[in-house]
This record gives structure tokens, sequence and C-alpha cells, in this order.
């Protein structure tokens, strides 16, 4: 008789200690599933956003982002998708799985715009849990989507809660070249959908964030040697003469503790549309030393550097900017340059200033 109560127990020490170790494992996945959020759980989240049935959704996932640095946030596409990620790297989000089409985001109402499988989404990171919505389907067949001027584009207006076709003055038939696209533009038609009216209309009450003032050129500063090629007496056309009295100035970047000087400009008349024909070129200058480095380079330090673009994409912070460097689009901080792949759609928050107003971004070329 002993032996059988013995016998039950152990066989009651181990059914209990069996049912612990199985609770302790659903609440381990219970805790897992709410700081990562299974695949399933966000594809889910995804479809009841756009309205989507399961076999039209796009491979997109539920996002936060409210536990990041947000002001440093940078924003890509590449032909994974969407991704959010960090300035180091060490935080990276995709937004949107699978290539997208005309992605572009729209920082002063926090919105990311994009095509896929032919119908118009967007997903609003100025949400505290941000899952994309179908606006239309499906997406009209133009080049490019815009909240601003252009010439042929899906034209998104929060103000009114519309989405339209915006054509130009000058997107008409007689454009012979693009004779085909401006046609098939004009017979399309928006298809909004039931959930993109409704957040068009919930949209309209969000504040837009102003856009940050252009600054101004500082004071005048020491040149580096290679200035020199650009101090060429005159204003020729095409020639790359500082003649507009910018050369010299250098504005402050405090976050870097360094300074932006302009040392010449870049011209290429060729047309008469497109961006403005000159450009400013600068350099780096560390006020303490005197010493110069290139944009695409700040660890490169010497008493010459070449000079690039001006309009370093700074992050809100000003402690991370994008440049270039043949063609190829560079994250750069005090402690160097990484190369980026993709399309870069820009920060998240909007920077300190979009811009510096220098004389020599001319808008006409020179005349003969």
């Amino acid at each position: 008789m002993m032996a059988y109560e013995l016998q039950r127990l152990v066989v009651r020490r181990v059914a209990l200690v069996a049912a612990g170790v199985v609770l302790l494992g659903i609440l381990a996945i219970f805790a897992y599933a709410l700081t990562r959020r299974s695949a399933v759980r966000s594809t889910l989240a995804v479809m009841a956003a756009s309205g989507a049935p399961w076999w039209r959704a796009p491979g997109s996932y539920a996002v936060e982002l409210q536990g990041w640095a947000r002001d440093s946030i940078l924003l890509t596409a590449d032909a994974s998708g969407l991704v959010a990620r960090t300035v180091d790297g060490g935080r990276r989000v995709q937004l949107v799985v699978g290539a997208v089409d005309r992605p572009i985001y729209d920082a002063t109402h926090g919105l990311l715009w994009y095509a896929q499988h032919e119908r118009l989404y967007v997903l609003d990171l100025g949400a505290a849990r941000a899952a994309p919505v179908l606006v239309a389907d499906p997406a009209p067949p133009l080049p490019a989507i815009s909240w601003g001027a252009c010439d042929l584009c899906i034209h998104v207006d929060i103000e009114h809660a519309t989405v339209s076709i915006t054509f130009d003055d000058y997107a008409d038939p007689s454009d012979f070249d693009r004779q085909a696209e401006i046609a098939r533009a004009r017979s399309a038609v928006v298809q909004l959908t039931p959930a993109g009216r409704d957040l068009l209309q919930r949209l309209r009450a969000r504040q837009s964030a102003p856009w940050p003032p252009s600054i101004t050129l500082g004071p005048e500063v020491a040149l580096p040697p290679s200035a020199s090629a650009y101090r060429q007496p005159g204003c020729q056309r095409d020639d790359h003469a500082c003649c507009d009295n910018g050369c010299g100035h250098a504005t402050a970047l405090p976050a870097l503790r360094l300074e932006l000087v302009v040392v010449g400009r870049r011209c290429t008349c060729a047309g008469e549309f497109g961006p403005p024909p000159c450009h400013a070129l600068c350099v780096l200058r560390d006020p303490g030393t005197g010493r110069f480095a290139p944009l695409a380079d700040p660890t490169k330090w010497g008493a010459d550097a070449e000079p690039t673009d001006c309009h370093p994409n700074l992050d809100e912070p000003g402690d991370a900017y994008i440049t270039s460097r043949a063609d190829v689009e560079l994250l750069c901080t005090r402690a160097g340059c990484e190369p980026l792949t993709g399309e870069i759609l820009g920060w998240l928050t909007l920077p300190p200033w979009p811009n510096v107003d220098i004389p020599e971004d001319r808008d006409a070329c020179p005349e003969l």
C-alpha cells in the first residue's frame, strides 16, 4: 500500500512539473509574440488595414518605430522592398517586403507612398503602429507619385483628401516623345478604396510639419589651394568661375563641429528644362585646425580637398548626412562614409534646414 501511495505521489509531482514547463513555454511564446510580432500576425494586420484578400495582399509588415530615435531613421527602397534603418545600421526593419514602384516619402505628414502589384498604397509612419493601407486599385499608370507640382503624376492632396491625375501645361498630345504615356494617363481613372477614402479624410485633420527655412552663408574663411581652379575672372558660359560672391563663405555644422565652405561651382548649361544648370561646390573645414576634407570622405583631412556638390542631406540632430560620389549615395558621419544601395527616400523627420542659400546655385546659365 505504501508503495502504491509513493508511486501516486511521484506521478503527481511529475505531472505538476510538466504542467509548469508547458505553462512557462506558453508564456515565453506569448511574450515573444508581443515584442516581435510574427509574420502571420503582421500579415493579418496588413490585410485588415488594406482590405485586400489574402491572395492579393502585399508582403508587408505592421511596424512600430516608437522605441527608436526617430530623428535619425533613414528610409530607403531597394530590391527587397522598403526599409527603415538607423544611422549606424544597428537597427533595421523591413517596412514593406517585395519590390515597389514610385516610392516617395512626404516628411511633412509622415506618409510613405508607393505602388505594388499595380495598386497604390500608403504607410502612415506618423501613427504609433503603421500598416499599409490600400488607397487605389488599380494604381493609375503614371510615372510618379507627388504631393507637389509635377508634369505627369498621381497627385496626392491631403488638405482636400483627394488623389488625382495631374498634367503640366506641356504634357499634351503634341509632346510626341511622351504621346503614348500621356494617352494612357488621360484615360486613367483613380478608384479609391473605402479604406483609402477613410484614411484621407482622417489625415485632413493632421497638421503638417513646417518646412524649415533655408539658411544663408556665414563669414569668409581661407580657401584650400584647389579653389584657385574656380577663381577665374568673369563669368563665361559653362565655366567654373565663382562670380556670385558665394565663394569663400562658410556655414557652420554645429553637431559635426565642422564648416561647409563654398569653393566654386559646376555648370552644365545643356538644356532649358531640368535642375538648375549651375551647382555650388564645397569642402568641409575643421575650424579648430583649418584643414579641409571632401564631403564624401570626412576622415581625409589635409591642406587641400577635392570639392564636390554642396547641400549634404543632414539628419535632424545634424551629426549625419547623405551625399554622393561618382553616382553612389553615401551615408556619412564624422567617423566616415558608408555606401548605400537602392533609392534614398529621406529621413523620417525633417532636417533642421533642408538647404543652404548659395549664390553659385544659379537658376539660369551665365550669358556668353
